[in-house]
């Protein structure tokens, strides 16, 4: 087996946290110093697993924003959950939400769930949803919205 120098220097991807509804509820009403994306996907819908890296990059692209990902697979699925993280270098925060009815949970935790993913939503530093993507978001569907609620610093 080759190893390259540069990919020993590679982050190790995030390890996926369990959140329940309650939390989960609470993240997204969260303030926060600039805009959050948070991006809902499961492991098996492959747009979403497509989209993940792209995601991330456009996030390291926009220093003032944060993200989180939110897996809606089902309760036994954490092995793959994190297999997908791995896979795909997530270093963002990654949260596999632990409910019985993600579907359910989702209609009651976020207004207007379109009962279908991949779903990005941009969130306002004061926690207020600003825009959502239903389906497959592009950088540059997604830049631009991000760009908007970044702070800019004082000179």
């Amino acid at each position: 087996m080759l190893l390259l120098p540069f990919a020993l220097a590679l982050p190790a991807a995030t390890p996926v946290r369990p959140v329940d509804e309650a939390a989960l509820a609470s993240l997204l009403r969260s303030t926060h110093p600039g805009p959050l994306m948070v991006n809902f996907f499961a492991t098996w819908c492959a747009p979403c697993a497509a989209e993940l890296p792209m995601l991330q990059t456009v996030v390291i692209a926009h220093p003032g924003a944060t993200a989180i990902f939110v897996s809606l697979d089902a309760l036994g699925d954490a092995q793959r959950v994190q297999e997908l993280v791995d896979r795909t270098g997530l270093l963002s925060p990654v949260v596999h939400l632990q409910a019985k009815d993600p579907a359910g949970t989702m209609l009651r935790v976020v207004p207007d769930w379109p009962e279908r993913i991949p779903v990005t939503m941009v969130i306002r530093p004061d926690g207020k949803e600003a825009t959502r993507f239903v389906g497959v978001v592009t950088a540059s569907q997604l830049s631009p919205v991000l760009q908007s609620f970044e702070t800019v610093p004082a000179p």
